[in-house]
């Protein structure tokens, strides 16, 4: 029976790593997991399925025939049904998620974690739904919510039932190539809404006081004894390192120790576990030994490592079990029980039963970044290791040496950087150049010193507060003495590089790559696997390189930002445009540049911009550019020096003026370019249009707009910015047909203030693409101006219900693209002209030169989604072309070059 989980292999399955039993049905049921993401609705069958497999193997056991296939192909089933409650296809009727996007409700609930503070000091909390409704009439509901309290709040703990009257707005993320799943990350937290409320009206019915779980009580208590000991980042990085609350660590510092190669430090990890095994293992066996009978009997060391699983686990459970200490208790805990019954762990079974008990505990964990950087590290080190210092050679004296531990310690370190060292790209798009010299300083600090002292404090403090706070402050002195070094060494440039997003192949690829190096000194037939992972990655640069600085098609994405514009134009030949980057009033809250466009740049392999425009000073428009700035080495800024007076614009005024960055005067400035065979041309405003000002009043903020027109082989775009009737009435006298676009990026975000008939009478756009936020408080866009597209037949395109909107133009063709849409136009004709396929609909359009235009072309569902829902908006139609308060005084730079 022994052989029904043991694929047949070409060499011993006693030698090489993939026979391991449990490894590889630990993969399988994470890639059934995988699958249930991408491909779910197929519970049903799949549920048949497993059934039958279950059986199947069932036989197999009783008969006790060998077989790989089937158990693998039972847990893949198990794996992708686990999922299902996370991600349900239907929610029963009194779930919050049917509720979303509509009145204003009474709401009752439970904090169901602790709530974190926000660097702009709002409140943020998870809340159990109970009850939901309209007073009197309150009806028992469920699900959870995320609640986000303005203001000064009062003192909420986990357990606390709260009540608030708010809106449940449904989850959505920004909608990109590439981009964040934040609506799949939020289901795997099984939260389902968003809601806001303004701490005033928040009412505490009850609270949980000492009916808490006692482990919460536990981590409060020494949450407040950290914080009344400690400051600062010191206060931080020791709640990150023993009760494992890193709510506190902000960005800055979090991009300290990324840029060191020590972010796994301020994770509880296998690192933190095998430390405290070790102190504690050391500590209780010198205690031992203090008695005789533990000398004549030998136990010592034995009572030392039973003694020690129940700290280890005590541990865990005071830090959190975050996925990166799950699999270190679960391992550490195997291993010292192996050791007490006299049997040898395999390091790779460990491995791969604490990731299976922790997937089938709680499957959406498998997505988590802590837990894939932190299963990839422990399986580098251990094959790495095992490469290195095959199992069964004798430990000399040489290999007990101090020397000889170092080198261990720096192989562990090389292992591990390799074995995340994709993943660190994937997600942070950086890494680490003096990554293994910072490990050789930091960990003994940290992880020997610092940490241990932060534990014996809390162990002190039921018996002396003086002694505890001794010791927490002796830690908190190292921390403040790492990160001030740290600071220090993060500052010069090659400290870290950053790079480009890896995409899933070429993760796939290193992967097999790293395997192969690894396993052709033993198995000569490896290397087959070696070359062919060169062979494909080759294959892979070339495209890329081809993609990036060969192609001969003017590319544009329009990208989702929510309330806000940011456009991306790739050039023939590999230069690049950004038109805008989006942005939030306060970065502090959203850092839009960072978060947004940075990672779609970094997937589109683009590690520098060559131009940047800005079409006017607004935050919605320029607050992205920060990041872009600092972190993409633009050579060129274009904008028009328009004067603004709030503080985002002095402080982008302050940063562009640092950089090697050419900004020329707008009076001065080239109102025509031609890049990559493209002819990209300055149309708004005039070149004086700072001394016209004084005589036309219509020029504010919004009508000084930079407008581009871009033209390459017969397509053209026009680009708008927040242009609004004036603004348009002038473009229109002064160019007439000379507007005539393919594309029109519609003005201030389909405000009534914009989109004039007249306008639209010369501009007579095919495709119109809107930039907006859902649901957006200004009611953009507009009804009015919906259907005054539709009454010119343009197609429309929106960034609130499309995502992002990529095309490509060449040859007279244009080729448009969404996550579910995709048009293709033949304008070489003349306007009008050719085929238009719109794959969401499955019709094909097709016009003699000249022809009329179909006059409903929108897909029914869009515009029934163009309007559903504005109701509740109609008390800010009337005011929809305000500009938002941050916009309003106007001041950025006056003219000449930076």
């Amino acid at each position: 029976m022994k052989n029904l989980f043991l694929i047949r292999p070409f060499w011993p399955a006693t030698q090489w790593p993939c026979f391991r039993p449990l490894l590889p049905l630990t993969v399988a049921f994470g890639l059934g997991i995988a699958g249930r993401a991408a491909w779910p609705a197929h519970d049903p069958l799949v549920l048949v399925l497993a059934v039958i497999l279950f059986v199947w193997a069932g036989w197999l056991f009783i008969a006790d025939h060998g077989s790989g296939v089937i158990p693998l192909l039972l847990f893949a089933a198990l794996g992708y049904l686990s999922l299902a409650p996370w991600l349900p296809p239907h929610y029963p009727q009194h779930h919050i998620a049917h509720f979303t996007d509509g009145s204003r409700y009474h709401i009752v609930g439970t904090v169901s974690q602790t709530p974190r503070s926000t660097p702009d000091k709002r409140l943020r909390l998870i809340l159990r739904v109970e009850e939901l409704g309209r007073p009197p009439d309150l009806r028992a509901a469920a699900g959870k919510l995320r609640l986000t309290v303005y203001g000064n709040a009062p003192d909420i703990r986990a357990g606390d039932r709260l009540a608030f009257d708010s809106r449940l707005r449904s989850i959505r993320g920004f909608r990109n190539p590439g981009g964040f799943d934040y609506k799949r990350y939020m289901a795997h937290k099984q939260i389902t809404a968003t809601a806001w409320t303004r701490a005033e009206q928040l009412v505490i019915i009850s609270s949980a006081g000492a009916s808490a779980p006692a482990m919460h009580l536990l981590r409060q208590h020494l949450r407040r004894f950290v914080e009344t000991e400690l400051d600062g980042d010191a206060q931080a990085v020791m709640k990150a390192l023993t009760i494992g609350d890193r709510n506190a660590i902000s960005y800055a510092l979090r991009n300290v120790f990324n840029r060191l190669g020590i972010g796994h430090l301020l994770a509880i990890s296998g690192l933190h576990v095998g430390i405290i095994a070790i102190v504690l293992m050391g500590a209780i066996k010198w205690i031992c030994h203090r008695f005789s009978y533990f000398l004549v009997t030998g136990r010592g060391h034995a009572t030392a490592v039973i003694a020690t699983i129940p700290f280890i686990v005590a541990y865990g459970l005071m830090a959190g079990m975050a996925p990166s200490t799950q699999r270190a208790v679960i391992m550490v805990t195997m291993g010292l029980g192996a050791y007490v019954v006299r049997r040898e762990g395999d390091t790779l079974n460990l491995v791969a039963l604490a990731g299976l008990l922790i997937l089938v505990w709680h499957p959406p964990m498998l997505f988590a970044v802590g837990f894939q950087m932190s299963f990839a590290a422990v399986l580098a080190i251990v094959l790495g290791l095992r490469h290195a210092w095959p199992r069964g050679s004798s430990a000399t004296a040489d290999q007990r040496s101090p020397k000889h531990r170092l080198l261990v310690f720096m192989a562990v370190t090389a292992y591990a950087t390799a074995g995340t060292l994709p993943l660190m790209m994937y997600y942070f798009q950086q890494f680490s150049l003096i990554g293994l010299a910072a490990n050789l300083i930091a960990v003994p600090l940290i992880g020997f010193l610092a940490l241990p002292l932060g534990l014996l404090s809390f162990g002190l403090l039921p018996i002396s507060a003086s002694a505890a706070s001794i010791c927490l402050q002796l830690g908190g002195f190292l921390l403040e003495t790492v990160i001030a070094a740290g600071h220090w060494a993060a500052a010069f440039e090659l400290a870290a590089l950053h790079s480009f997003q890896p995409t899933g192949l070429e993760i796939g690829l290193y992967y097999a790559l790293l395997a192969a190096c690894l396993a052709t000194p033993s198995y000569p037939r490896a290397k087959w696997l070696l070359v062919a992972s060169l062979a494909l990655l080759v294959v892979d640069a070339g495209w890329w390189y081809h993609y990036r600085f060969v192609h001969r098609d003017l590319r544009l994405t329009v990208l989702d930002v929510g309330q806000g514009s940011a456009a991306l134009l790739e050039f023939p030949g590999g230069k690049t445009m950004l038109v805008d980057a989006g942005g939030y009033a306060d970065n502090r809250v959203f850092d839009m540049g960072r978060s947004v466009i940075a990672p779609f740049l970094r997937r589109q392999k683009i590690l520098k911009v060559d131009y940047l425009v800005l079409s006017h000073p607004s935050s919605d428009h320029m607050n992205g550019f920060f990041h872009v700035v600092q972190h993409f080495r633009p050579r060129v800024l274009i904008w028009n020096h328009d004067r603004v007076e709030s503080e985002s614009a002095q402080r982008f005024v302050a940063l562009v003026r640092g950089q090697p960055l050419r900004v020329p005067s707008f009076e001065g400035l080239q109102r025509r370019l031609t890049i990559g065979g493209a002819d990209v041309r300055i149309l708004n405003p005039p070149s004086d249009f700072v001394r016209r000002r004084e005589q036309e009043g219509w020029r504010g903020l919004n009508n000084n707009s930079i407008v581009l027109q871009v033209l390459f082989e017969g397509c053209t775009i026009l680009m708008t910015g927040d242009i609004e009737k004036a603004a348009e009435l002038q473009l229109r006298q002064e160019l007439g047909a000379a507007l005539k676009s393919d594309v029109l990026l519609v003005p201030h975000h389909g405000s009534r203030t914009s989109s004039t008939s007249a306008f639209l009478e010369v501009v007579a756009p095919e495709f119109a693409i809107i930039s907006c936020g859902w649901r957006n408080r200004f009611g953009f866009p507009h009804p009015e101006i919906l259907a005054r597209y539709q009454e010119i037949g343009s197609r429309i395109l929106r960034t609130d219900i499309d995502g992002a909107v990529q095309m490509r133009m060449r040859s007279g063709q244009l080729q448009i693209r969404t996550d579910d849409r995709i048009f293709i136009q033949n304008v070489s004709q003349g306007r009008g002209a050719g085929v238009a396929v719109d794959s969401a609909r499955g019709h094909t359009h097709e016009r003699a030169p000249g022809g009329e235009r179909p006059q409903s072309v929108l897909p029914i569902r869009h515009y029934s989604d163009n309007l559903k829902g504005m109701s509740h908006h109609r008390q800010h139609l009337a005011s929809s072309g305000r500009r938002s308060p941050e916009s309003i005084k106007p001041q950025l730079m006056q003219g000449g070059d930076q």
